[in-house]
């Protein structure tokens, strides 16, 4: 057995076969005009919307409309706004804190197979938008569009993967090989 397949079997014996199915997302491909164009495009529409207007939102109302802000400067150019975020307070926490004990409660009651139709959705929308998220954490925090969509990619992933993981173990499959 060469070097590579003995590492090979090592890795599948700790952590077990692909049982989900689970596939990566596709990240950009720079090298083809198209990506390169979406994603230059997605940065330039982007670029219009400057500054975004950002305020808490708790159970899908906007709070804040008239309180302190701060603004958020691209790193790579400090003349630039991004956006201008409203600040949340002491108040606008607590209230954060029991819609979120209300909304666990709703959550909890629905079946497995339900909520992993929403996280799943919730990853498609992510893909959907990854050119314009991407753009944004460029512009937001400096990444390279690189490791933007990779980061954008990753978080399509965690709720397509965690979606398929609710639905096995709802049905009561064992999904970890590994004795222990």
């Amino acid at each position: 057995q060469d070097p590579a397949e003995k590492a090979a079997l090592a890795v599948e014996r700790s952590f077990g076969e692909n049982k989900t199915g689970f596939v990566n997302s596709a990240m950009f491909d720079l090298a083809l005009p198209q990506d390169r164009l979406l994603l230059e495009g997605a940065m330039a529409d982007l670029q219009k919307k400057f500054p975004l207007q950002v305020a808490p939102t708790i159970n899908g109302k906007r709070v804040g409309e008239n309180r302190k802000e701060i603004k958020n400067v691209d790193p790579s150019d400090l003349s630039k706004i991004i956006s201008v975020q409203k600040l949340a307070n002491i108040d606008d926490a607590e209230s954060a804190v029991v819609a979120s004990e209300s909304a666990f409660k709703a959550w909890a009651t629905r079946a497995p197979s339900e909520r992993a139709e929403i996280v799943r959705k919730a990853g498609n929308i992510l893909e959907r938008q990854k050119a314009e998220l991407s753009a944004l954490m460029v512009f937001e925090v400096g990444k390279s569009i690189r490791e933007a969509d990779a980061d954008v990619a990753e978080a399509v992933d965690f709720c397509r993967y965690y979606a398929d993981v609710m639905e096995e173990l709802a049905g009561g499959k064992n999904i970890i090989s590994r004795p222990g």
